[in-house]
């Protein structure tokens, strides 16, 4: 039986129909790399290359068709609810070794690319790593590509550990396409430590964002992130650690695997998890962010003049800067109208718009003053649902009413969502919401699908993403201490909540350890809503029976004779769980090519 390391380090050209991650012009085969590497500008194209993959996988998980991760989970619900959805498989607990991946060829673009699609450049940068040494360039530049190579085979590594724990360590081997090795999984713990590693070795090879580098002649060769955005810097390295280090120390993964709870007698349980339970994982992972946070590279994008909030959608929007530096690693393209294309609503142009929020998230924002709608003094009006609340709402989920550019009018015009409305619709069908809302994050106000692009960025990892796990890891450490609140206040400030007259911005002074978790996960619930973060907060907080064991909802609007509207919450969508969906199978295509590759539990 050939071993699937045929399959996961085959040759450079078999590619399906994403981008190809390497330029067939530049290498094709491993005997082409004496012709890539003793070129300047070839070695260069070849590291570039290896970007390719982050990319792809990350609009993979946003823009893929018809729905995304989201609609795997208690976010929203895809428009595409047919089978052959994978995050149906997911929300439905009707996931498996088989429909994960067809095991047909190998160019052949399905779910079992969540494990080959990490193989193909964790190779190439092994490639890279081989070969730069010896490439014609100057000193400098052979570090930045030996530096960013390391961090792309980590940050490839760190996800795959996301989905399937501790993976198989290949170490710097590029192993030939006929070589047909067989190669065991390696446990969870050498899975993080060989991680975190490879981050601290390529931060010492990269520069800061801000940083002007010059050579040994003092010509200056980079410039920041004026010249260089989107590309890996410490920074990176720095962050990319740090959230390793928080996954490691949460409960799916710190003694707590399912292997040894949930499924017993599972046979591998070092794969899953830490076998014992250790409170200094949360204190390694806080210092790591601590690390991101004392680089001084990075801020929150503060606006509440423009209007309250204002800095927290911008970011989406605009290109970072060194004024503006809150994305640590991005999504670079040329200016695009992306997301309208696969969010905006019908009259904007849009025939499908692809996922729609459900009302547990839209309940999840709380008000203006930071008070959770259902608290006391929080001013929450069912009459009048949509007013007062936090302004990350109205920047994150379009309503009934909501203001969006309307193309033919060149100018702002109300969104409905109420049964029968004119425009829009609420309706049952392709077009139209089934839950009574639309994505509006990430969304340019002046770009429709029929007009404009947005010179947005979209962020891999940014810089509010660190605070909260700072404050998750401090909490989980150390209870809610002074810095913890601290680091809260900073996220809720720049979301354009009022600080009130104690200064803590609605949040509850005297929290103890359970209460304030609670409200720091739902503050990453709405901060990160639809950036490719709930479901892996779900699987490593273990919350899954929680959230997706129940019926979503949604809303449905109806205008009364007379004006004014009614709202009914409704039922959108049973989603479902099983323990074993905490890490994913690894198709049975590939554990019948390698019988050394040892299932998850619950999968067989």
């Amino acid at each position: 039986m050939k071993k699937f390391i045929y399959l996961l380090f085959s040759s450079l050209a078999m590619i399906s129909c994403k981008k190809n991650f390497l330029d067939p012009k530049l290498v094709n085969t491993v005997n082409t790399e004496a012709g890539t590497f003793t070129d300047s500008a070839r070695t260069v194209q070849f590291v570039n290359g290896i970007y390719n993959n982050i990319y792809w996988t990350y609009a993979h998980n946003r823009y893929n068709g018809g729905g995304n991760l989201a609609g795997a989970i208690d976010e929203a619900v895809n428009r595409d609810n047919s089978t052959s959805n994978q995050a149906n498989h997911i929300n439905q607990a009707t996931l498996t070794a088989v429909n994960i991946g067809s095991g047909s060829a190998l160019t052949t673009n399905n779910d079992r690319g969540y494990w080959l699609v990490y193989w193909m450049p964790i190779r190439a940068a092994n490639i890279a790593i081989k070969n730069v040494p010896d490439a014609p360039i100057p000193m400098e530049l052979k570090n930045r590509l030996l530096g960013e190579a390391r961090f792309l085979r980590a940050y490839y590594y760190f996800t795959l550990m996301k989905y399937y724990g501790g993976v198989p360590i290949i170490g710097d081997k590029v192993f030939d396409p006929e070589e047909g090795v067989g190669v065991p999984r390696n446990s969870f713990a050498e899975t993080v430590n060989y991680i975190v590693a490879e981050c601290e070795a390529a931060e010492k090879l990269l520069y800061n964002g801000s940083e002007v580098i010059r050579n040994s002649a003092n010509a200056q060769i980079f410039d920041g992130p004026g010249a260089d955005n989107g590309r890996i810097t410490k920074g990176a390295c720095l962050a990319l650690k740090a959230k390793t280090l928080l996954y490691a120390a949460s409960p799916l993964f710190n003694g707590g695997n399912i292997s040894l709870n949930e499924l017993n007698g599972y046979s591998n349980p070092e794969y899953t998890g830490y076998l014992n339970y250790d409170a200094e994982r949360w204190k390694k992972a806080y210092d790591a962010q601590e690390a991101v946070v004392s680089s001084n590279q990075y801020a929150l994008k503060v606006d509440n003049t423009t209007a309250p909030g204002y800095g927290f959608y911008s970011v989406f929007v605009t290109r970072p800067t060194q004024s503006s530096p809150e994305f640590i690693l991005s999504f670079m393209r040329a200016n695009n109208n992306v997301n309208e294309t696969q969010y905006d609503v019908p009259s904007r142009g849009n025939a499908a718009p692809s996922t729609f929020p459900y009302q547990e998230l839209v309940d999840a924002f709380p008000m203006k003053n930071g008070k959770a709608i259902n608290e006391a003094g929080s001013g929450f009006d069912a009459s009048n649902p949509y007013a007062n609340r936090d302004p990350r709402f109205d920047f994150t989920i379009l309503h009934n009413e909501s203001m969006r550019r309307l193309q033919s009018a060149n100018a702002l015009r109300p969104v409905y969502t109420y049964l029968n409305a004119p425009q829009d619709g609420y309706k049952t069908g392709s077009a139209t919401t089934t839950t009574g809302y639309y994505v509006f994050k990430t969304l340019d106000k002046d770009v429709t699908r029929a007009s404009g692009n947005s010179p947005r960025c979209d962020g891999i990892i940014r810089y509010a993403e660190v605070v909260l796990g700072a404050a998750e890891a401090l909490n989980e450490y150390a209870g809610p201490t002074s810095r913890v609140y601290d680091l809260l206040k900073q996220i809720r400030l720049r979301a354009g909540i009022t600080p009130g007259n104690d200064g803590l911005y609605g949040i509850p002074s005297g929290l103890d350890k359970t209460a304030m978790r609670n409200l720091i996960q739902n503050e990453r619930r709405i901060e990160l809503a639809f950036e490719d973060q709930r479901i892996w907060d779900i699987h490593r907080w273990k919350i899954g029976e929680q959230t997706m064991n129940k019926t979503q909802h949604g809303m449905q609007v109806e205008m009364k004779v007379g004006g004014g509207y009614t709202y009914t919450q409704i039922n959108a969508n049973q989603t479902r769980w099983l323990p074993r969906l905490y890490l994913f199978p690894f198709s049975q295509y590939e554990v019948a090519r390698n019988p050394l590759m040892k299932q998850n539990p619950g999968w067989n």
